[in-house]
Order: C-alpha cells, then sequence, then structure tokens
C-alpha cells in the first residue's frame, strides 16, 4: 500500500447520488460539465458522486471539502450556487 501526504485536488464536492428529490445524479453531471467548462476541473476541483451521505432527510444533498461545508435541500437549479462555493474553495485553498 502507498500513503500519500496529500491530493492532487484543492477542493472536492460530493454530491449524493441517491437523494430523495431524484436528481443527485443528474446534479452531479450538471456540476461537473460545468466545472470543466469554466477550467475548474484543472484548476484542482474534484466533483463526485458518493452513494449516500446520511442527510436523507434534506433532499439532496452535497458537502464540500476541505471547509466541510455542508448543502441540502438542493435540485438541479442549484448547480450554478454550488459551482460558485467551489470556486471560491479553490481560490481560498
Amino acid at each position: 500500500m502507498k500513503i500519500e501526504p496529500s491530493t492532487p485536488y484543492k477542493a472536492h464536492l460530493i454530491i449524493c447520488k441517491t437523494c430523495h428529490s431524484g436528481q443527485g445524479e443528474q446534479l452531479k453531471k450538471k456540476v461537473k460539465a460545468m466545472a470543466k467548462e469554466e477550467g475548474l476541473v484543472e484548476e484542482g476541483l474534484r466533483v463526485s458522486a458518493a452513494q449516500c451521505l446520511g442527510l436523507c432527510k434534506q433532499r439532496c444533498a452535497a458537502v464540500l471539502y476541505p471547509s466541510q461545508t455542508t448543502f441540502s435541500d438542493m435540485d438541479l437549479n442549484n448547480a450554478t450556487d454550488l459551482l460558485n462555493y467551489a470556486r471560491d474553495e479553490l481560490k481560498n485553498s
């Protein structure tokens, strides 16, 4: 096993794909496409999905690292908002 002291990513946005709204996977795809289009992936943003974040009562949820900011009660209309927070996270890392 090889252990690395850090990750190549400056920020990581993890979106729940099994949320009650049923839009988690679509939201992840939309945010990821927007991030690639804006060059944020090349700057060190990783956008991925998790099977469950344990926030099921709050519709669709996401967590942004390294700040550990949690977002909830989202739908596809929040893609731009999520990307704005991720952009700020990149600037502050």
